[in-house]
């Protein structure tokens, strides 16, 4: 390390002895310099002046990062397990780093929307939350498996997830905490599931394309078969009860004959639009996603508008609607290209809105989207998480909206200002 004299641009001093894998000097107020020498299991602290040894800090591991404030006078030393902050003089500040939060991706309001009930990644347990009070109610029904999906019944009472083995499908009561019944008939592991609105059906799908139609009064297969080729990545049901529609995670989306299974049509999901003046949104914007190079029919999540009329899908760049009866494309919604990838996309209540989550692309917050699905205008965007969005979901009123990320938070956002219920 060498020290120089900016003033007269002469070399003043040169330590040749000091090793370690990173050398970070500063000056504090009073013109002192300090150095943080680190090592492969210690931070050894320097008077940089006189070249004497301050302090040593020894750790089990290499430390991650060494940072220091803008007035020098305070470092901070980053572990796997806790960050120190560290000044002369004085002794260290151990403040310990607790494991993150596991993401939420299944969340859902119960109960008049005083209660949100999640499952978390990596967890083997159903957590309540009591949205008043903003913390965990009444103990967690644990469950046999980890597993990060699940479906609610419209009745509340029934919990559908996936099984230890990633192939069968548990459904509990919510309400007693017990296991209602075992559904074992994919051969491959369950990627989707969803109950119909009436209740009368559970419809789960695998990473292989299969389908199966599950009848809720008997706990029995309706029928199953090949829907797709590849993983089923999302599965909704029109409010009629009557269909329900799929999506492959690179490819097609199918609509459904509930009672048959015959498929009743196809979606374009065309990466451009063939007719151009459907899209919505800055001009700019519009053009880019026109002329991109690299396209993708990637699409992540889809939904059935309250009234029946659309059908809603997350495609890479845009938010894409159908007309739900023809299938002809309707609209598509352009987004920023820093929110490009679009990961969930739900209808209020009342179906005159659509909020879409984006996951992060090198932001350092995550945009959430509200959309007046008549004009196709963005009315306002919601700057929280600062990761993907997993999952979103309205309360029964419309007036909250719940967001999880995949840091692990969950935030509630007061919808009251920005829509009409």
């Amino acid at each position: 390390m060498q020290v120089w004299n900016i003033n007269k641009e002469t070399l003043e001093t040169t330590y040749t002895d000091i090793g370690g894998t990173r050398v970070l000097p500063a000056y504090t107020p009073e013109n002192a310099l300090q150095v943080a020498v680190t090592y492969k299991n210690k931070i050894v602290m320097l008077d940089g002046s006189q070249g004497e040894k301050l302090d040593t800090i020894e750790y089990q591991t290499t430390p991650k990062a060494v940072n220091v404030s803008s007035d020098g006078q305070l470092w901070v030393i980053i572990t796997s397990h806790e960050i120190n902050v560290w000044q002369a003089d004085t002794s260290i500040t151990v403040i310990p780093i607790e494991e993150p939060s596991s993401p939420s991706n299944a969340m859902f309001f119960s109960q008049s929307d005083n209660m949100l009930i999640c499952k978390y990644w990596g967890e083997s347990s159903i957590v309540f939350w009591d949205i008043g009070k903003k913390q965990r109610i009444r103990p967690p029904i644990m469950v046999n498996s980890n597993g990060k999906k699940c479906a609610l019944s419209p009745c509340e009472n029934l919990l559908a997830l996936i099984g230890e083995d990633r192939q069968t499908l548990e459904v509990w009561n919510i309400a007693s905490g017990t296991q209602m019944a075992e559904l074992s008939e994919h051969k491959s592991s369950i990627s989707a599931m969803v109950f119909s609105p009436s209740g009368q059906h559970l419809i789960s799908g695998d990473t292989d394309g299969n389908l199966v139609v599950w009848s809720v009064q008997r706990w029995e297969k309706q029928y199953a078969f090949i829907a797709h080729t590849d993983v089923i990545k999302a599965i909704a049901f029109h409010p009629n009860c009557q269909k329900f529609a799929t999506v492959e995670w690179d490819g097609p989306v199918h609509l459904w004959d509930v009672t048959s299974g015959k498929q009743l049509g196809s979606p374009s999901v065309d990466f451009t639009l063939a007719d151009t003046s459907l899209y919505k949104g800055d001009a700019r914007e519009i053009h880019r996603h026109i002329n991109q190079s690299s396209k993708t029919e990637w699409i992540n999540s889809i939904a059935f508008s309250p009234c029946g009329t659309l059908l809603a899908g997350g495609l890479y760049g845009e938010v894409r609607f159908w007309d739900s009866a023809t299938l002809e494309p309707h609209m598509g919604l352009i987004l920023p290209e820093s929110c490009w990838r679009v990961g969930k996309v739900v209808f209020s209540p009342c179906g005159r809105y659509l909020v879409s989550g984006t996951w992060w692309n090198k932001t350092d917050k995550v945009s959430i989207r509200i959309w007046e699905v008549a004009t196709g205008e963005n009315i306002h965007t919601f700057w929280g998480h600062p990761s993907d969005i997993q999952n979103l979901a309205f309360s029964k009123s419309g007036e909250l909206l719940a967001s999880s990320s995949y840091e692990g938070t969950i935030l509630l956002w007061d919808m009251r200002p920005y829509i009409s219920t």
